[in-house]
Formats: C-alpha cells, sequence, structure tokens
C-alpha cells in the first residue's frame, strides 16, 4: 500500500537527523535515485511538484492519518503493525536504530536485523527478505546504471522488488535515447517516477570522509575505480618514505 510507505517517509525528520546524528554534514532534503551532482539529470527537491514534496516533508500526524486511512489502527498496545529492517554488519546501525525510534512514534514497531555479508548478499540476490533493507541509492555514478541496477524488474540488486513494466519501460527509453538532452529527459523522467511510488524510504545521504596520511601519494580520495575496483586504487599509491621518516621525528 503505497500510504504505508509514504507514511514511514513523512515520519522520519530528516532535517534533525543530519543536524544532531550526521553533524550537518549530509544532504538531508529527499532525492531519488539520482546522484545530486549529475547536473541534466538531477531534479532538486525544490523543484518537485507540490503534490509529490507533501509525501516527503517530516509530518507524523499525517503519517498516523494515513495508515489509519489505510486500514492499520494502533491496538490497545499502541503499535499498528511489526515488520523488520534488514541491515548489514558492516555498516553503522545508528541511523536504522533512530528510523525505528521514528517511525515506533506513529506505531509502526521495527525490528532491526544485523545479517552477515552472506546472509545479506544471499537474500538480497533471492529477493527473500521479509520487510526493508538498508541500501545505497541516490548514488553520483552512471545514471543509467544505477536506475537500471537497482530498478528494473530484471536485475537481482532490485532494492525494493519492484515490477513494474512502466518503469521497466522509462528505463529501457534512456538506453535507446539519440542525444543527450533526450537521455537527460528520460532519465528525470525515470527518476521522477521512481519518487512518486515510495519504494524507497529515503534517509539522508551521508559524505565519505577519507582521512590519510600525508606521505601516503598518488591518493585524491578515490573509493575505487569503475565498478568497484578498490585494489586498482592501491595499486597506484606509494608512500614517501623521506617525508614519513621526517614527520614521524
Amino acid at each position: 500500500d503505497i500510504n504505508v510507505r509514504k507514511a514511514m517517509q513523512m515520519a522520519l525528520d530528516l532535517e534533525t537527523i543530519n543536524y544532531t546524528y550526521f553533524k550537518g554534514t549530509a544532504m538531508w532534503q529527499p532525492q531519488g535515485a539520482v546522484g545530486e551532482v549529475l547536473l541534466g539529470y538531477f531534479t532538486p527537491f525544490e523543484e518537485w511538484p507540490a503534490e509529490v514534496k507533501e509525501f516527503y516533508i517530516y509530518d507524523p500526524e499525517g503519517a498516523e492519518k494515513l495508515l489509519d486511512e489505510a486500514g492499520y489502527p494502533r491496538g490497545t498496545d499502541g503499535i499498528r503493525f511489526k515488520t523488520v529492517l534488514n541491515q548489514l554488519d558492516r555498516f553503522d546501525p545508528g541511523y536504522p536504530e533512530l528510523a525505528a525510534a521514528y517511525w515506533g512514534e506513529i506505531g509502526v514497531d521495527v525490528e532491526i536485523r544485523i545479517l552477515a555479508e552472506a546472509e545479506w548478499s544471499s537474500i538480497a540476490t533471492g529477493w527473500s527478505w521479509e520487510g526493508m533493507r538498508s541500501s545505497a541509492w541516490g548514488q553520483n555514478e552512471d545514471p543509467q546504471t544505477v536506475l537500471k541496477g537497482k530498478g528494473h524488474s530484471t536485475s537481482v540488486w532490485n532494492i525494493a522488488k519492484v515490477k513494474d513494466a512502466e518503469l521497466d519501460a522509462k528505463i529501457e527509453a534512456i538506453e535507446s535515447a539519440t542525444s543527450l538532452a533526450e537521455r537527460q529527459r528520460f532519465v528525470r523522467e525515470a527518476d521522477m517516477y521512481v519518487i512518486k511510488n515510495h519504494w524507497a524510504v529515503w534517509g539522508p545521504k551521508t559524505r565519505n570522509f577519507m582521512p590519510t596520511q600525508p606521505w601516503v601519494k598518488g591518493y585524491n580520495g578515490e573509493i575505487h575505480l569503475g565498478q568497484m575496483l578498490r585494489r586498482a586504487v592501491i595499486a597506484r599509491l606509494w608512500i614517501d618514505q623521506e617525508l614519513k621518516e621526517a614527520l614521524r621525528r
């Protein structure tokens, strides 16, 4: 029920979470699948239609109203329904715990399950998880790859188990675009379709900080090259031994 997904989104005070838990370093205004640095492809929150924006703004009373209308009244214990959030063990569980606390305020009891890599990969590629799972979207990478990899019905990494023929068609249209302007328009249309359907509950988009010692040379903050090629980054680094020795004194 899309109204349940809208309510889950409206229950989160993303601005407060950003300026407290993330110390103001995150991008807290909602976005879709496409990263904000991809000019021409990205639609800023300020430019979204008003009827789309309203369901991404913190409004716990509005969220409760939607849940009532969706047929999930509070029980005698105050709980509307229970669900789970599957979290990969190598990521900080702090934000999921905060989100679960906000959802508890509207009567949704969320159990956080911390999964090891093998189990996580198994449920992700097998589409076998219960409830929700956390995942990265809104990436600053090729928008066609992001949308197809995590939104197309044929992709094993489809993050919300979406099977939507209209979304598939919009993603496939991107691949057949014959100009840059057309490609950008198709991406914006597909991205807005994702946003309107609330297949993901958006959280703050955090920054990566990559501190290094001054004697590590050839490094400019890259996480990987191409498709997760981390060793390719490491292979291009070297140590300035003289500088290292001098600074250690």
